[in-house]
């Protein structure tokens, strides 16, 4: 029988939290789902996990045959999934708990290409950022679905440049269900679903280019965990993000950062790589321009994030204005922020009338994303 659902988990080095990430999986009650999960070459204690786990018609393990990298190894467990909808989970993020009820609701009354949300965050104890160690951030939406363009999100994303944080907002099989269909017709187009090496962020780009229908879950079914292991924070960190983030370059078929703007640790320059390159792949989105200026504000927005960069990004900052002659008039180089970062918490209201809390698990014994899945039900139950 074919399932309904496929919850791919590709995994490297992370055995311990894919444990706990698994559990939020194989907690979900039903029968039609498959989870797969795909070792990317990595230690034994990948396959220990899946075996202790057991449940071997529900759960399977792939092991790639060479290290395939971050790309390569979406690729590989999404290839080899068989559900009607597909979708990825990391090794240390969580699946809500009531996840599948709601996707099978959802599908009872609508049948959209995709169906996504914005994801619940927790930070793991041994998260590369100190001050956001064991935070949860937890999106108290209404309980409810609409129908909407799925390309707008994509627009917005290249369109507003300047809100580093956009990309967590695409379409994306990451945060989303995507129908098999759809994903058949982006490899008859492009030869595969991952179009980029920045897999997560391409997923949602051409996703919405492509979906003919799509529904935004207001409320998350997914928690974005973020550990040790989180390649894309180790860039955020300098000294302890190091390894992880030369490991993660080493398992890549071509440079993060385009040579245009040059090689830089700054998520501004990674996303900007990502859209020059996806202007180029998708006449959708030739049009789309790309300025340098916007991309020196985005640096500028991340110095104080980690000390130790800030004197990297002033002169990756600097390095662009130089190469393309702007006017460094336009930009405000922040003071270096000598103190503390602190765990700020409380709550917030966002834009678009959804409320935003955020709190520190570790008083509450938090130290895991299963538990936090838990926590994050009794909340918004």
């Amino acid at each position: 029988m074919i399932p309904q659902f496929s919850v791919c988990i590709p995994a490297y080095r992370n055995p311990e939290a894919l444990e706990a990430s698994l559990r939020t999986v194989l907690e979900q009650p039903g029968d039609d789902f498959e989870i797969l999960v795909s070792d990317d070459h990595g230690p034994p204690g990948i396959r220990a996990v899946v075996e202790r786990l057991g449940q071997p018609g529900r759960l399977r393990y792939l092991r790639t045959p060479q290290r395939l990298g971050l790309r390569g190894n979406f690729e590989h467990c999404v290839t080899a999934s068989r559900g009607r909808y597909v979708s990825i989970l990391g090794d240390d993020d969580g699946l809500c708990r009531n996840a599948l009820e709601v996707a099978r609701t959802l599908l009872a009354s609508a049948q959209p290409e995709v169906f996504f949300w914005f994801p619940h965050i927790y930070w793991w104890p041994d998260a590369l950022l100190p001050h956001k160690r064991q935070m949860v951030y937890v999106r108290a939406n209404p309980k409810t679905a609409r129908r909407v363009n799925a390309r707008e999100y994509v627009d917005r994303f290249f369109d507003e440049p300047r809100n580093l944080w956009l990309f967590e907002r695409l379409p994306s099989i990451y945060n989303g269900f995507v129908a098999r269909s759809l994903l058949e017709r982006v490899r008859h187009r492009t030869g595969s679903y991952f179009c980029d090496e920045v897999a997560d962020v391409s997923s949602g780009i051409v996703t919405g280019i492509m979906a003919t229908s799509a529904v935004l879950v207001e409320r998350p079914l997914s928690i974005r965990g973020l550990s040790a292991s989180s390649s894309g924070v180790s860039f955020r960190s300098k000294q302890a993000g190091r390894q992880l983030s030369e490991d993660f370059l080493r398992g890549m078929r071509r440079p993060l950062a385009e040579p245009e703007l040059g090689d830089s640790t700054a998520l501004a320059i990674h996303l900007a790589s990502v859209r020059l390159r996806a202007t180029r792949q998708f006449a959708e989105l030739a049009t789309k321009p790309i300025h340098v200026a916007d991309v020196v504000h985005g640096i500028l927005g991340e110095l104080n994030e980690d000390p130790a960069r800030y004197d990297d990004l002033v002169a990756d900052a600097q390095r662009l204005v130089d190469r393309y002659g702007l006017d460094g008039g336009q930009f405000v180089v922040p003071p270096r922020f000598s103190g503390e970062h602190r765990k700020l918490t409380g709550v917030e209201v966002l834009e678009d009338g959804g409320v935003f809390l955020a709190f520190d698990g570790a008083a509450l014994g938090i130290n895991d994303v299963h538990r936090a899945a838990v926590l994050v039900d009794a909340l918004l139950r």
